[in-house]
């Protein structure tokens, strides 16, 4: 008979800290970041569009309003236009370490599933990303 899986102290401290490093690599590699990848400059144009509160030309500049409204809703806490669309960017790809966890625990088991996120964690693809403006992170590609 299979018992249900339980979390211990020592795995939700492993998955703590693996989560935490993951953030503060991506994090290191967002603040060394300044300039917008082309698709970045369309989606800060239609976000100010927004906040400006011509919603019709945001539209006419990216017909997908979800992400830029996002960066919208992000620049509020966070001044800088590039840095607010790369945080969106940044906090997906770490918190996407979640879903990957559980998924591979209850397919594979805990360590290969520590194992999964340790390696996405550290993935250069993965980091890269985290870093760019893109709507990617959120389509987890």
């Amino acid at each position: 008979m299979l018992k249900p899986a339980t979390l211990s102290l020592t795995n939700k401290n492993s998955i703590f800290f693996i989560l935490l490093f993951s953030f503060v690599l991506k994090g290191a590699l967002v603040f060394s970041t300044q300039v917008p990848n082309p698709d970045g400059v369309l989606y800060i144009n239609a976000a100010r569009e927004f906040t400006l509160g011509h919603f019709q030309q945001g539209i006419k500049i990216y017909p997908m309003p979800f992400y830029p409204f996002l960066i919208m809703l992000f620049h509020y806490a966070i001044p800088d236009w590039i840095r607010a669309a790369q945080t969106i960017s940044w906090l997906s790809m770490v918190f996407a370490t979640i879903p990957l966890y559980l998924i591979a625990k209850k397919l594979f088991g805990y360590k290969p599933a520590l194992w999964g996120i340790i390696s996405y964690s550290l993935a250069p693809h993965f980091n890269t990303i985290a870093s760019k403006i893109i709507r990617d992170p959120l389509e987890f590609s």
